[in-house]
């Protein structure tokens, strides 16, 4: 401590040695003295990057003094105004907003550092991973009621080989509170030569495994014998490929139709790998006429996807679909019951479907055993009753492996 105090006191307007000094105590703990320092570097620094660096500093060093989160906030807004592409100081009022339970705040946060947290230079003490930000906005879902956009982030997380032993400990420990076990952590999927289907269908030889969630887009090939070169639309595509219910009708069957989703970023990723492309659009306030019309298609569809969150935009969105000049084969509909705090949009999304001359062939399709989320529908017109009549599972909970797999 003495060669840096010694070193400043001779170049007091060296900020590398004000910042040296600071950091000095702060390892110490002595938050007020490297508050001073921190400060120091703002004034005399011509160093943009080293500015914003000890403005994130400063701000920890106040959080840690406790009772004074709103000056905290002010430091790191002032290092996200000077530098708004970096992601760190995103990250550290994201924890701020995580102290004080502002969720909504806190998963904006972790949202803006993750988009930014890519191909940027280190700062020298305070630095953050991706995976930092997806556990920011994993748990600020969860937090907000969309526990299942939680676990979908906590799943993916749980496959990266790169998280320290610390953060794989967090994202464990979080599936665990959200589903009681590790159920969720392996999720299931059909795959050829080790798995047989219950309900086969035609072109079933040529698939090596599945891709949705919980089995939907082998549901949908079953319920119409492997029909190739149907349409879709797909309300709430998200990933293009993992947990995606149209990439193996896209990929397999020559399947076209068109996708929907309110995050940017997933629109990108999703339109850079699928040649049926996605739209970002607000599912709650698309113009669905307008965009089956330009499709030109004919108005007997093959498959319609009904997944948003929370269940009450899912409601809402279906609220908006053309049913009476559309007609579509088989829907899935994820009401999310497990998760709706009203428990009521489960039934009222059935009484819709039901007036709309829908037929109820799977209910409360969930990944374990308490989960339900989704029920899955036909239209009786649009598909071999027959054959529907042998996959019906009208149960209170459906597991979604035991319902396919022998």
């Amino acid at each position: 401590m003495v060669n840096q105090l010694v070193e400043y006191i001779n170049n007091p307007y060296d900020s590398s040695k004000a910042f040296e000094l600071a950091e000095w105590y702060y390892a110490q703990n002595q938050t007020a003295s490297a508050l001073t320092f921190y400060l120091r570097v703002t004034e005399v620094n011509d160093d943009k990057l080293l500015t914003y660096e000890s403005l994130i500093k400063a701000g920890l060093c106040l959080k840690q003094q406790g009772n004074r989160l709103h000056s905290v906030k002010s430091f790191l807004l002032h290092a996200i105004g000077l530098m708004p592409s970096r992601p760190e100081a995103f990250y550290a009022i994201s924890l701020v907003y995580q102290q004080t339970g502002e969720w909504q705040e806190c998963y904006s946060n972790a949202k803006i550092g993750h988009d930014n947290s890519f191909e940027v230079s280190s700062l020298r003490t305070y630095n953050c991973q991706p995976y930092y930000f997806k556990i920011q906005m994993a748990t600020s879902l969860y937090h907000m009621g969309q526990q299942k956009r939680s676990l979908e982030l906590l799943l993916e997380l749980n496959k990266s080989a790169d998280m320290s032993d610390e953060h794989k400990k967090i994202v464990l420990d979080s599936i665990r509170v959200i589903w009681g076990t590790d159920e969720w952590a392996v999720p299931s999927y059909y795959t050829k030569g080790r798995d047989e289907l219950k309900y086969p269908f035609n072109g079933l030889e040529t698939i090596e495994q599945n891709y949705s969630q919980a089995f939907q887009d082998l549901f949908i090939l079953s319920s119409l014998n492997g029909k190739r070169n149907g349409k879709y639309l797909e309300i709430g595509s998200h990933e293009p490929q993992e947990h995606n219910n149209t990439y193996m009708l896209e990929k397999h069957f020559d399947w076209v139709g068109v996708s929907l989703d309110i995050d940017g970023n997933m629109v990108r990723k999703f339109n850079g790998i699928r040649d049926n492309k996605a739209l970002l659009l607000d599912a709650t306030k698309a113009d669905y006429l307008s965009i089956l019309d330009q499709k030109n298609l004919g108005t007997d569809w093959d498959y319609l996807q009904l997944d948003c969150e929370p269940s009450i935009n899912t409601f809402l969105a279906m609220s908006l679909i053309p049913f009476d000049k559309y007609r579509f084969a088989v829907i899935t509909y994820e009401h999310d019951y497990y998760c709706d705090e009203t428990k009521s949009y489960r039934e009222r999304s059935r009484r819709y479907l039901k007036s709309m001359g829908y037929e109820l062939v799977v209910s409360n399709i969930s990944v374990d055993h308490k989960s339900p989320f989704e029920d899955w529908w036909v239209h009786p017109s649009l598909v071999d009753m027959n054959r529907i009549s042998n996959m019906m599972s009208l149960n209170e909970i459906t597991e979604a492996s035991k319902y396919f797999l022998i």
